[in-house]
């Protein structure tokens, strides 16, 4: 399995990470020997990341994925997110911390590998809808300072965010270089946030991402 240097993470990742999201269902629904013989073979074979969200599953895929690498004796890279809904913003440095805490619960770490922002970034902020303003990320006292403090203690090696939402929104936070990595929507049927267009792509009809991952290279948001 290659690896790949992630962002400007320092981490060296498998080319293929393994998500652990409700779409596949093994880590939500799964039984636990099923679990761990599937982990066990991915580990095996070269995959060292594997991606959780406290979103998938209410919580089961970081409590399963955590006692499956338990029993395994195994440590690989780890990302995991926070996200925000309606209060949430009330308090906003506490329900960071909660979220944080929970997670590092459910999966048996003291410390996060990697902390991604999952709100989508817009240019109004919807809370229903998880969608933050980019005021709301950048601002003062926003998500990236708390997120930031986090990294600066040692609860979290990296901090992410992913570019879903409003583009220009997005490409604001991107190119504000207050996060070491981002997750992009990037597929056969979206190829937008590479360097294809949805203009150049007769009959797509489909959101424009307007070439975000060779825009994140450009903006520096590589080993450094």
């Amino acid at each position: 399995m290659r690896k790949r240097r992630l962002g400007r993470t320092g981490f060296e990742v498998s080319e293929l990470s393994y998500g652990c999201g409700g779409t596949a269902g093994l880590m939500v629904r799964g039984s636990y020997q099923q679990q761990c013989e599937v982990v066990a073979s991915a580990i095996e074979r070269g995959v060292n990341m594997f991606d959780t969200s406290p979103t998938y599953g209410g919580g089961h895929s970081e409590t399963n994925l955590g006692k499956v690498l338990k029993t395994l004796g195994a440590a690989p890279i780890v990302s995991t997110k926070i996200d925000f809904g309606p209060g949430d913003l009330d308090d906003l440095e506490q329900s960071i911390a909660r979220s944080v805490r929970r997670s590092q619960e459910r999966l048996n770490r003291d410390r996060l590998d990697v902390l991604y922002l999952h709100s989508r970034v817009g240019r109004r902020q919807d809370l229903a809808g998880r969608v933050l303003s980019v005021d709301d990320v950048l601002g003062a006292g926003g998500v990236a300072d708390i997120m930031e403090g986090l990294k600066r203690r040692g609860v979290v090696g990296a901090i992410g965010f992913t570019g879903l939402g409003h583009t220009e929104s997005v490409i604001q936070v991107l190119e504000s270089d207050r996060f070491d990595l981002f997750q992009a929507y990037y597929n056969l049927l979206n190829p937008t946030a590479g360097p294809f267009r949805s203009a150049e792509a007769p009959g797509l009809a489909a959101h424009d991402y307007r070439g975000l991952i060779p825009a994140a290279a450009a903006a520096g948001m590589r080993p450094r």
